[in-house]
């Protein structure tokens, strides 16, 4: 992916660049009829009545800015349940969510549409053909509106509400992990350790502090090619970076305009993102799992889901995960750490949820599970498997209890 590429994916989940072009859609829309109408026969020009359309217009045009006023006020309720029982996190999911847009989108441009055809009818820009043209306009119009308006009432139902929403995070997460799996090192060579002598180097530092949101390889290998020279990234999109924070090293010294040139290559922002950051989304489900355990919400059902969700999530990392020849060859890139993917999915609710029994329960068989699917698994499986059998040893009041966490820890030698 490219870093032109990344920039339109970020642009298209916004609301803001579908709205506008829906809205011009609708402006043109109705101009078109106006430019078009001397090629319309008379005999159609005939069907349609000189009010016809003018009364369709009106009442789409009162109708759909109270349906766009409700619209967004369901949005900012929807983002609202997501922040106050999921997790602030999760809110960029609802924002980005395909139905809601084209719904807003749909209205407000229709809402235009309507409102260019009315003064357009007033002003007299429309003759018997330019009425027929904006009448069947309408009618497409009036068809597209009923359609998006069954799909829009029909997400209403889910939109914000703690389980969809939970869908949300894991979709997000899953992608991500999997899109890391098919490319473990974004398709450059896997990279360990600097190498031990290098004569001459530079270090690629960040200028400015945030999270890493993304790094172009295919830019950067083309420039490591041109300037023939090796690159190690030090730094992978979820890393928070200060100024002065290493983000590659070069085996050779760079001029200053060929350090600028690569420094564009990696992209720093206030807050993290789903796309190449696979850890982020677990990050989000340890969240929702934390606060679910939280005195004031003690919500056992949802921690239990969300344990099961990063379970699956953490799953599919093994199964896809392909061993690529690389493609970049001037490239090294570290793997993900196992370790830290255990971590940032089980270590909160390990340690918020130790009082939880059940919750202790389906945690210790979903590491159990994860320590089937290979070394790395169980090595981390084992690890966290230790940590929460100390938290509810701790923590959990009956013999029973600690006799049976400590029955299922076993399938993992513990």
């Amino acid at each position: 992916m490219t870093n032109v590429k990344f920039t339109i994916l970020a642009l298209a989940k916004k609301i803001w660049p579908k709205v506008s072009a829906y809205a011009l859609l609708g402006v043109l829309s109705a101009l078109v009829a106006v430019i078009f109408k001397s090629y319309i026969p008379e005999e159609l020009s005939k069907i349609v009545g000189s009010e016809t359309a003018g009364n369709i217009l009106t009442i789409l045009a009162s109708s759909m800015l109270a349906v766009t006023t409700f619209s967004l006020s369901t949005m900012v309720s929807a983002y609202g349940a997501a922040t106050s029982n999921v997790t602030p996190r999760a809110t960029r999911l609802i924002t980005e969510d395909k139905t809601t847009q084209n719904a807003l989108s749909t209205f407000l441009g229709t809402f235009l549409f309507s409102l260019v055809g009315i003064i357009a009818l007033n002003m007299g820009l429309y003759e018997g053909g330019g009425r027929f043209i904006l009448f069947v306009f309408t009618i497409v119009t009036v068809i597209f509106i009923v359609v998006t308006f069954i799909r829009w009432v029909d997400r209403l139902t889910t939109l914000g509400r703690v389980n969809e929403t939970n869908g949300l995070i894991e979709k997000a997460a899953t992608d991500a992990i999997k899109r890391r799996a098919h490319k473990p090192t974004y398709g450059c060579n896997r990279f360990e350790t600097f190498p031990d002598v290098l004569p001459e180097w530079t270090d690629l530092q960040a200028e400015s502090s945030g999270y890493l949101q993304y790094f172009d390889a295919k830019k950067i290998s083309q420039l490591a090619e041109e300037h023939e020279v090796d690159v190690y990234v030090a730094s992978t999109p979820g890393k928070y970076v200060t100024k002065g924070t290493l983000l590659a090293l070069f085996t050779k010294k760079l001029t200053s305009e060929s350090y600028r040139e690569f420094c564009k290559c990696f992209t720093i922002a206030d807050q993290r993102t789903f796309e190449q950051d696979p850890r982020f989304g677990l990050c989000v489900l340890a969240e929702v799992a934390s606060r679910a355990m939280s005195p004031a919400v003690n919500d056992q059902g949802t921690a239990i889901d969300i344990v099961v969700r990063a379970g699956r999530v953490l799953e599919v990392y093994t199964v896809e995960r392909k061993d690529e020849a690389a493609e970049f060859k001037r490239l090294w890139v570290p793997e993900l750490c196992i370790d830290d993917l255990f971590q940032d999915a089980f270590n909160p609710v390990i340690r918020d949820a130790a009082a939880s029994y059940e919750v202790q329960v389906r945690l210790q068989k979903t590491l159990v599970h994860l320590g089937s699917l290979g070394k790395d698994y169980r090595e981390s499986a084992i690890k966290y498997s230790r940590i929460a059998l100390q938290y509810g040893e701790a923590k959990l009041f009956l013999e029973e209890e600690k006799a049976e966490l400590r029955r299922i820890a076993s399938a993992l030698g513990l």
